[in-house]
Parts: structure tokens; C-alpha cells; sequence
């Protein structure tokens, strides 16, 4: 199988090549998930150019703990592994001041250890003489480094470590439109954008990258945060089996987009380059487009159950009762923003959209004072969240509440509902959050008491904490 730069597909995981690799190198069983299709991809186009050879040396950008980074350093001299370590990272996969032992310590399988060595390094500034590498990689790494400077100067570091006819072999998110997503470290990149960054850097990308996909339903766009939309209170079966749902395809907002393999080299002397041709891409997205639409219609059919604690840090609230044993776990004191839940942000297409909220209080001050919030945020371009609605309620002792917020929700926006304990103190024992299309009036009635605020006038907000959720929460 000769792989050239291409997007990902369900139909690669049939081939018995890359299905030998999951197995045999990477020793999982295939499943459909587009960070498996990366590994085996860029596992399979070094073994294809010869560079998984036992005098070849290696480099990995962004490469954490990964597992390929084992499967590779196997086959080589050795890989030397580079990230920005460190013990305050959100990254579960580089938090450590010892990169060395941590990824020594967390081999899945048995691997020299001399074949690995792992360096804490900004890959935008690698600490490496010229001409060192015969090969480097890395998977999706490079859209969480920062913007147009950056990308830049870490594919001009490459090139400078590199050995010449040296080759790069890198994974990123790639979106099927003409938008690019430009969310604060965590870019979805389009065509054009790679072309000129490919143009502009020291690396010479090959001509044609594949971007054609089966039209099978397995390559259907959804949310990667799907399973937040679907929650039960306990555990379900659906919970275990939302953890293999198929991510292939993925949506952020109503964007389609993947994982896509570059293939780029070192050249000895400056060519001539041509910008590099997507072939079957309209056929691809034609496709995707009939699986948007299927979703728009379930959305518009069907009463989704939001996760009300999938934004905050771990999922946990210090306003939650069965979260009590999470900070006594931790040894740690919760922080008490006053954000009593939070959901992640998710598309609801375009119409009239009912969110209800059913609070019970375990404990609550008689004038506990809750703020009821819909923020929203335009999905292409950068961030700049805005509250479109807002209301009050107040809970009590044990009493349980239902509220009810009705809005027109906008194609282009993600929504995600919080609260905010304004005054008071509060304990909740259950929080339920549902949403459908169109208006309930005779529920909607009961909830005149509260006041709106901002329904003609969406407020702009301060922006913090919102990268690193957002890296965190759509990128896996």
C-alpha cells in the first residue's frame, strides 16, 4: 500500500496492511478512531520510505507519551522524544519535571530503554544542531501551538534538524469548507491555509493529497462531544459505549472536519513547488453534507440530555453533592468560583430551542440566589463568547425547581448553558438538563417569575479559561 499525503477514511482500517499495524505494532484492536488511524498512518509511511531502520534516528514533536512513540522507537536507534513537560500542564500525557522516567514508567509494552529519550521542548524552538534527524513526526501537534507565526517557525525548525531528502510526517485537523476555525490553540486548518504555509516554509509537501472518503454512514459527521448529549445520571450502558463511538468524521459546530496525513521533505536544493492538490474533495464533502443534514433533522426530532458538569475542570462541581468525595480524594479544597455547572458548547442548527433545567437542592440557604446563563460563540473564526440570556431562581432548603429558558438558536453559534451561585449557599443532589425543538407554553408559563436580561442585546464576555477548555474538551 503506497500512502501519499491523505485525509482519513473508515475505509483504511480494512486494509490489511494498516490493520497489521494496529495490531501487531501498536497492539490495540482497530477500532474507529481517527487518533489510531494517525498513528498507524505515520507508522506505516516511515516503514514504506525505509526510515524504520535500526541505524535511523528519530524525532517526536508533541509526542508526550504516545503510544507510537513506542511502536517506532522499536525499530530504530532511537527516538528522541520532545514536549513541554511540566507538572502544572492540562496535558494528562506530559505532566511530569521527569520526561525521561514518565515515559519509561508508562511503557505499554516492553521497549529498550535506550531507544527513548524524552526532552522538555518548544517545537517551535528545537534545541538540536542542523541536518541531525533522518525523519520526524507528529500527531496533530501543530494546531495547538499557537498562529500563523508559530505554525511557521515550528515546520521552518523541522526543516532545519532534518536531514536533507529527511521527511516530515505530520497529522492535523483539516475542515472540508473554506472556514478556518481559529479557537484560541486549537486551529481546524483549511486547504488554502496549509498551501501557503507549506509555500512559505523550508519543507516541500507532496503534490496530491487524497481527500476522497467512502460514502459509507460509518464516515457521517458528528460532535466529538457527542456522548455530553446523551447523558444519564449514573452509570448506563450507554456511557461504556459512547467511549468507541465511532470518531472518524467530526463536527465542530455545523463544520465538518478530520484528521489528514502530510508527507513533507527536506530538499537538498530549492524546486520549483506547486501547491498541492486535494483530489476528491467535492465528492467528499457532497457526502458529508447528506450526513449534516441527517443530523440537523435529529436534532430537530429528538429531546438531547445535557451533561451539566462536562465544561468545568474534571467534570466536577463544589456545588455538587456526589462530588464531595472527588475533592476529599484529591486532598484538595474546591474552587468556589461560584459556577454551580457548566455544560460544554454544542450546535443546535437553526429555530426556536426550549432548554430545560431541574434543580434539586440537598442543602440550600433560604435566599440562595442562582444566575441562569446561555452563552454562545460563533464557531468559525476566533472565540468571543456572549451571554444571549440570563435569569434568576432561587432555591431553598430540599425544594427541587424546574426553569425554563426559550431561545431562536443561530446556525453559525455553539450554545452551552451554566449557572452561577450570586449569593447564598447551596448543595444540589440533582442536576437535569434537557433540551428540544420548538416551545412547551404551558411549562414555559410557569417560569414568567424570573427575569430575563439580554434577549435583544447578547452581552460580550471575557474570554478567559476558554482555550485551554476548549483544546481540552473538542480535541479528543
Amino acid at each position: 500500500m503506497k500512502v501519499s499525503s491523505k485525509i482519513c477514511d473508515a475505509a483504511d482500517w480494512f486494509h490489511p496492511e494498516i490493520n497489521a499495524i494496529i495490531r501487531e505494532e501498536l497492539r490495540e484492536i482497530p477500532r474507529f478512531h481517527r487518533k489510531q488511524w494517525e498513528f498507524a498512518m505515520i507508522f506505516h509511511v516511515l516503514r514504506e520510505r525505509g526510515l524504520l531502520r535500526p541505524d535511523s534516528l528519530g524525532l517526536s514533536m508533541g509526542g508526550g507519551k504516545e503510544l507510537l512513540l513506542y511502536a517506532i522507537a522499536s525499530h530504530i536507534r532511537q527516538l528522541v522524544v520532545t514536549d513541554l513537560y511540566d507538572t502544572q500542564t492540562t496535558w494528562d500525557c506530559a505532566k511530569t519535571n521527569d520526561p525521561d522516567e514518565f515515559i519509561r514508567a508508562g511503557k505499554p509494552f516492553p521497549v529498550d530503554d535506550n531507544k527513548v529519550k524524552a526532552l522538555r521542548m518548544d517545537m517551535r524552538a528545537l534545541e538540536f544542531e542542523e541536518n541531525t534527524f533522518d525523519f520526524c513526526y507528529s500527531s496533530c501537534s501543530i494546531e495547538h501551538i499557537g498562529t500563523r507565526d508559530d505554525f511557521l517557525l515550528h515546520l521552518n525548525e523541522a526543516s532545519r534538524v532534518l536531514k536533507d531528502g529527511g521527511i516530515y510526517v505530520l497529522t492535523t485537523e483539516l475542515g472540508y469548507g473554506e472556514e478556518i476555525i481559529e479557537h484560541p490553540n486549537n486551529y481546524v486548518f483549511t486547504r488554502s491555509y496549509l498551501n501557503d504555509l507549506f509555500e512559505e516554509c523550508g519543507l516541500t509537501p507532496e503534490t496530491e493529497c487524497n481527500g476522497s472518503i467512502v460514502p459509507h454512514k460509518v464516515n457521517y459527521p458528528i460532535p466529538a462531544n457527542m456522548k455530553g448529549l446523551c447523558h444519564t445520571n449514573g452509570e448506563a450502558l450507554s456511557t461504556s459505549l459512547f467511549q468507541e463511538y465511532t470518531h472518524v468524521q467530526l463536527l465542530r459546530g455545523k463544520h465538518p472536519y478530520t484528521s489528514a496525513l502530510f508527507v513533507l521533505r527536506k530538499e537538498s536544493k530549492s524546486n520549483v513547488r506547486s501547491r498541492m492538490i486535494f483530489s476528491g474533495i467535492e465528492a467528499s464533502r457532497s457526502f458529508l453534507a447528506a450526513g449534516i443534514q441527517e443530523y440537523r433533522s435529529l436534532l430537530d426530532t429528538t429531546r438531547v440530555t445535557l451533561h451539566p458538569f462536562s465544561f468545568l475542570p474534571r467534570e466536577v462541581s463544589p456545588f455538587f453533592a456526589d462530588h464531595a468525595d472527588f475533592f476529599a480524594a484529591m486532598n484538595q479544597k474546591p474552587d468556589r468560583d461560584g459556577t454551580l455547572f457548566h455544560t460544554d458548547y454544542y450546535w443546535f442548527g437553526t429555530g426556536t430551542r426550549t432548554f430545560s433545567m431541574k434543580l434539586a437542592s440537598y442543602r440550600a440557604d433560604e435566599e440562595s440566589l442562582l444566575e441562569l446563563r446561555l452563552h454562545r460563540y460563533r464557531t468559525a473564526g476566533p472565540v468571543a463568547v456572549e451571554c444571549v440570556k440570563s435569569m434568576h431562581c432561587v432555591v431553598s432548603g430540599e425544594a427541587g425547581k424546574s426553569v425554563f429558558m426559550t431561545v431562536d438558536v443561530n446556525d453559525e453559534y455553539t450554545y452551552a448553558l451554566l449557572a452561577k451561585v450570586v449569593s447564598g449557599s447551596c448543595v444540589m443532589k440533582s442536576v437535569e438538563i434537557t433540551s428540544w425543538a420548538g416551545t412547551a407554553p404551558s411549562q414555559v408559563s410557569k417560569a414568567t417569575g424570573p427575569a430575563l436580561i439580554g434577549d435583544a442585546n447578547p452581552v460580550r464576555l471575557e474570554v478567559r479559561g476558554v482555550a485551554c477548555s476548549l483544546k481540552r474538551l473538542l480535541h479528543l
